[in-house]
C-alpha cells in the first residue's frame, strides 16, 4: 500500500498507464475492475470536498449537471452481452468490441449526447 501524501489527492491509474504496454485487453479489464473497485471504496471512505452532502452536491447531481451520461452495472451487462453476441455471431470465441460511445450508449437505453 503507498502513501498519500499531504494535500495530494491520490491518482488511480490501470491498463497501460499503469503498467506498461505489456498484456491483453482482458488483463487491462480486470486492472480496470481492480482500479474502479478501489477508487469507489476511497470515494466512499473520504469523500472529496467538492462531492459531499454538506456541500450540497451528490455525485449523481454533479454528473447529470455536467450532462454526463452514468452506467449503472446492469447497463455494463448489457453492453457486455451485446458485445459477446456479436462475438459469437462473427465466428468468434470472444466478444467484439463496441468502440462508438453513442452506440454503448444506445444499448444501455441511455441517450447520446
Amino acid at each position: 500500500e503507498e502513501e498519500e501524501e499531504e494535500g495530494l489527492a491520490p491518482v488511480y491509474l490501470c491498463g497501460w498507464a499503469n503498467h506498461g504496454a505489456k498484456g491483453i485487453i482482458g488483463a487491462s479489464m480486470v486492472d480496470a475492475d481492480e482500479v474502479s473497485s478501489v477508487l469507489l471504496n476511497d470515494a466512499v471512505a473520504s469523500p472529496p470536498a467538492s462531492f459531499s452532502s454538506a456541500a450540497g452536491e451528490d455525485f449523481s447531481d454533479l454528473l447529470s449537471e455536467r450532462s454526463v451520461a452514468a452506467l449503472s452495472e446492469e447497463d455494463w451487462a448489457r453492453i457486455r452481452e451485446a458485445q459477446r453476441a456479436r462475438g459469437r455471431a462473427a465466428g468468434r470465441p470472444t466478444e467484439e468490441k463496441i468502440t462508438k460511445v453513442a452506440d454503448m450508449l444506445r444499448l444501455a437505453n441511455k441517450e447520446a449526447s
